[in-house]
């Protein structure tokens, strides 16, 4: 199901970028294309597999200097996750905030949408920043990277897909200087 939704968003994405004749002004093109990709229900989809899986996921935690690892019930992951499903991401309520870049990477083999946040963004909205990567092979997500800023540091996360996710949270000290004050890894894969 997934799998079809990324194929028909590419679709849409090369009909989009199509240079067919068309007489609409820019402004309106700009306007009409400019859909995102729904992060957030794609990763409650992944967060459900995870669920019926039967497998509980292991998370490890590292801060100063110290390695820990639990794992997850499955009525933890909601909470576990949380971080990457807030705020909600999709077209209707981000659009007016941030830009789109896209691309095919051949480095990376992906076809890379980039969202960058814009100046009207309200300071309150710690989500500067979102990446999706698409496979070019497979046409499957293949990861996301999310950025997000507080008033004392950020939050970089990134979701593997069907593989893991990362949480590092970087700190800012007295002197200005950021540092890594944790890191999360949670893993449902163990292949």
């Amino acid at each position: 199901m997934i799998r079809v939704a990324v194929i028909l968003f590419l679709f849409c994405l090369v009909a989009c970028n199509n240079p067919a004749k068309n007489s609409e002004p820019v402004a309106v093109q700009a306007e009409a294309n400019h859909g995102f990709f729904p992060v957030t229900s794609y990763l409650r989809g992944q967060i459900a597999l995870i669920k019926s899986s039967g497998v509980n996921p292991l998370q490890i935690d590292s801060a100063n200097g110290k390695v820990d690892s639990t794992w997850l019930k499955i009525e933890e992951l909601d909470t576990a996750f949380k971080d990457y499903l807030e705020p909600e991401i999709d077209s209707v309520t981000l659009a007016r905030f941030y830009t789109e870049d896209k691309f095919a990477d051949e480095t990376l083999g992906t076809y890379t949408f980039n969202y960058t946040a814009l100046p009207t963004l309200p300071l309150e909205h710690p989500l500067k920043r979102w990446d999706l990567y698409i496979s070019q092979e497979t046409s499957n997500i293949k990861s996301i990277y999310f950025l997000k800023q507080y008033a004392d540091g950020e939050l970089q996360l990134t979701w593997q897909n069907n593989q893991s996710c990362k949480k590092v949270t970087i700190a800012t000290d007295k002197s200005a200087r950021q540092f890594v004050a944790s890191t999360q890894i949670i893993k449902w894969n163990f292949d």
